[in-house]
């Protein structure tokens, strides 16, 4: 399609099976209707090699730190098939535009993009990990949500375990359920007292404080 544009254009054939070397071209490359579409990337060569080096796999958790403007994140996300979880950072924040923007024209779902110093990457607690520290730190249990609906919640992820009763939460991915990307949990609370001054075990049988019952969402 790109030859019948009037572009100078050949397969990069001596070491990768994907890349097309771009000589000169009649039309602007990032407006064509295949650019757009989402059917090609415009990169430098060489941010192919660090991708072929990881070798990336489907339904694998790949970090990639300096992500902007996107040639190397939406390559990756390629090879894993839309899969896993894709963490596009970059430390330059006006860069992280154009990260959203590619991920989005070339159709790539499993990614999260994030603004941090890659020497100090940030933990961000959401979530089941949310409700958990909740169910531990106030007088409170999570009930059914209603939904007969969604994934259940995690009660382990990676190195951490919590609260059984998560699986009670329920979680509704794009891919799935055509929604957007949402965590729900609906909790009971008992009373105004906190662990540690006092209160012992939650008694499943004593009422709920009426004007406490919430329910709770957490945007993924």
């Amino acid at each position: 399609m790109l030859i019948d544009r009037g572009v100078n254009v050949e397969p990069m054939a001596r070491w990768s099976g994907v890349g097309l070397t771009v000589f000169d071209t009649k039309v602007p490359l990032g407006a064509t209707p295949e650019y757009l579409a989402g059917h090609y990337m415009l990169q430098g060569g060489a941010s192919f090699l660090p991708v072929m080096a990881l070798a990336p796999q489907e339904r694998e958790r790949i970090l990639d730190m300096c992500a902007a403007p996107g040639g190397k994140s939406t390559y990756i996300a390629a090879l894993m098939k839309n899969t896993g979880l894709l963490w596009s950072n970059d430390a330059n924040r006006e860069r992280c535009k154009a990260i959203v923007s590619n991920l989005h024209r070339l159709g790539v779902i499993n990614s999260l993009v994030t603004n941090y110093d890659g020497r100090a990457m940030k933990k961000v607690e959401e979530n089941e990990w949310v409700v958990d520290y909740a169910l531990k730190k106030r007088n409170v249990k999570v009930v059914p949500c209603g939904l007969d609906f969604g994934k259940e919640g995690f009660v382990k992820f990676q190195e951490h375990r919590f609260h059984p009763s998560l699986r009670l939460t329920r979680r509704f991915y794009p891919h799935t359920h055509n929604l957007d990307g949402f965590f729900v949990a609906k909790l009971q609370k008992f009373s105004n007292k906190i662990p540690g001054e006092g209160l012992g075990p939650i008694d499943e049988t004593s009422k709920p404080i009426p004007q406490y019952q919430y329910k709770i969402t957490f945007d993924s």
